[in-house]
C-alpha cells in the first residue's frame, strides 16, 4: 500500500492505474452478463490475437479463456460503447453490414446509386449505363459518383467495423496462394445472397485486387497485383508442359507433376493453392474419369460421340461391342447427350482411331490392332512368322489382332489364291 499511497494532494500514478483497475472490476461485475452476451466469441478471438501478436505471444485458437477475462481483455481495450457497437455489427450478415456502413455517406443519391451499382437493395447489380439512363447523367459521371462514395467510405469511422472480415479474408486468400477465383471465393465466405455484399466489402479493402475475365482466365481477387502475375506466370509454365508431356493424368499425377512446375514460382505451394491456381483457368480441365488436361484435348472434352467413344474404350482398356460403348457413354454422361447403339456404330466405323476386330467389336488403333479384312490380317501373320504355321498356330497369332471364330479362319484359308496347305500347315501361296 506504501507504493500507491497519495503523494501530498496527488496521487501517484501506480494509485492511479490501481483506481483505474479497480473501476473497471467494478463496471465487470454490474455489466458482466450483459457484456458477454454482447461480444461473439469471434470478436473476442479477433481482437485478443491482435493483443498477443504485439507481445510477440502464440495467438488463441482455442476459447479457453473464461468469460471475465475476455470482457477484461475487450474492455482494457475499447470502450464499452464501442465494443456495443461492434456486436452489434458483427451480429448482422454481410448484406445488413454494408447498409449500414453505406449510411456514412451523407449525400443520398450517392447512397442510392451505390446500392443500385453493387445490388444491394435485393436487385441485380446495375450497370454504369443503366444507372446513367435512368438520372440522366452519362456513364463517366456515374462512375464519379461510385468512385466518390467508394472514397468517403474509406475514410469514416465505420471501416474499423471491416477490419475482422479483412483479417478473416488475409488469411484465406493466404490459404489458397492469395489468388481466388471470384466465384469461389465468393461461395466460399457467403450464402449467394450476400455475394454482392461481399465484393463491395473486397472493393472497399485497398488490399484487394480484381482481375477481368480474359478467354484464357476468369473473373479473379487478389491480394496484390503481384500475386496474380504469379499465377499467371505458373499457369504458362504448367500449360508449357502439359504441351509437351500431350497425356491426360490422374489427379494424383497431375497434381504431382503440378507441384514440380508451381515450385518454380511459389515457395511450399500446397494442394489448395494449385487448385486455386487451376480454378482460374479456362485452358485446363478434368473429365468425367476425373484425369486432367487441357480442355482443346478431346480426352478432356469430348465434342462428339467419336471423342466419347474413344474416352471409354481408352478407360476400359479392352475391345468393346458398340452397344457396350453406347451404355458406358450414357453411364458417364458426358454432357447429357444420350448415345444410341446404331449411332455409335455409325461413328465407329468412319473413324480411323478405331478398328473393327469382330462382329461389331471395336478396339483402338493405338493398342496395335490393323485394320482390314480377315483375310487380310491372316496373309500379315504368316508373312511375318516366315515359315509354315499349324492351325492352332495360326488362331493363336490372329486372336491377338481379330476376335473370330475357328469357322471363320479356315474358310479364310481354304483361299487357294493366298494360301496354300503343306501336310498340317499353312503358308502364303
Amino acid at each position: 500500500m506504501i507504493l500507491i499511497e497519495r503523494r501530498g494532494n496527488q496521487p501517484s500514478p501506480l494509485f492511479r492505474l490501481a483506481r483505474s483497475e479497480i473501476r473497471i472490476a467494478i463496471l465487470i461485475s454490474s455489466e458482466r452478463q450483459r457484456i458477454k452476451d454482447l461480444i461473439p466469441r469471434g470478436t473476442f478471438i479477433f481482437f485478443t490475437n491482435q493483443i498477443l501478436r504485439v507481445l510477440k505471444l502464440k495467438p488463441l485458437t482455442t476459447f479457453w479463456l473464461s468469460a471475465t477475462l475476455r470482457i477484461y481483455i475487450i474492455i482494457s481495450f475499447t470502450t464499452f460503447s464501442r465494443v456495443k457497437n461492434m456486436a452489434k455489427i458483427f451480429s448482422k450478415n454481410p448484406s445488413d453490414i454494408v447498409a449500414e456502413i453505406l449510411e456514412a455517406i451523407p449525400n443520398k443519391r450517392t447512397r442510392v446509386i451505390g446500392a443500385k451499382r453493387y445490388g444491394l437493395s435485393g436487385k441485380p447489380a446495375r450497370t454504369l449505363e443503366s444507372i446513367g439512363g435512368e438520372y440522366g447523367i452519362t456513364r463517366e459521371r456515374v462512375r464519379q459518383i461510385e468512385e466518390d462514395g467508394l472514397k468517403h467510405l474509406r475514410k469514416s469511422a465505420p471501416m474499423s467495423f471491416l477490419r475482422p472480415f479483412f483479417a478473416s479474408l488475409d488469411g484465406h486468400f493466404g490459404e489458397h496462394g492469395n489468388v481466388m477465383k471470384e466465384d469461389h471465393l465468393l461461395h466460399s465466405l457467403a450464402e449467394e445472397k450476400n455475394h454482392n455484399a461481399i465484393i463491395l466489402i473486397l472493393t472497399l479493402g485497398k488490399a484487394y485486387s480484381r482481375a477481368s475475365e480474359t478467354p484464357v482466365l476468369h473473373h479473379r481477387w487478389a491480394t496484390g497485383k503481384n500475386h496474380l502475375a504469379t499465377s499467371q506466370k505458373f499457369l504458362a509454365q504448367l500449360i508449357f508442359a502439359m504441351n509437351q508431356k500431350n497425356q491426360a493424368m490422374p489427379k494424383s499425377e497431375f497434381y504431382s507433376f503440378a507441384k514440380n512446375e508451381a515450385a518454380k514460382f511459389v515457395a511450399a505451394p500446397t494442394e489448395k493453392v494449385i487448385a486455386s491456381y487451376l480454378n482460374i483457368s479456362k485452358e485446363i480441365g478434368q473429365n468425367s474419369f476425373n484425369q486432367y488436361g487441357l480442355v482443346s484435348w478431346p480426352e478432356i472434352n469430348p465434342r462428339g460421340m467419336k471423342d466419347k467413344a474413344f474416352l471409354v474404350l481408352k478407360r476400359t482398356g479392352k475391345p468393346l461391342h458398340f452397344r457396350e460403348v453406347a451404355e458406358h457413354i450414357n453411364k458417364f454422361k458426358f454432357d447429357g447427350k444420350t448415345a444410341y447403339h446404331q449411332t455409335v456404330h455409325n461413328e465407329l466405323i468412319k473413324d480411323s482411331r478405331f478398328v473393327l476386330i469382330g462382329r461389331g467389336i471395336y478396339a483402338l488403333s493405338e493398342w496395335g490392332y490393323k485394320p482390314g479384312v480377315v483375310r487380310e490380317v491372316l496373309v500379315d501373320v504368316l508373312r511375318n512368322a516366315g515359315c509354315p504355321l499349324s492351325f492352332s498356330e495360326v488362331k493363336k497369332e490372329i486372336s491377338k489382332q481379330r476376335v473370330v471364330k475357328d469357322n471363320t479362319v479356315l474358310l479364310n484359308l481354304q483361299n487357294k489364291q493366298h494360301f496354300q496347305k503343306a501336310g498340317d500347315k499353312y503358308t502364303l501361296a
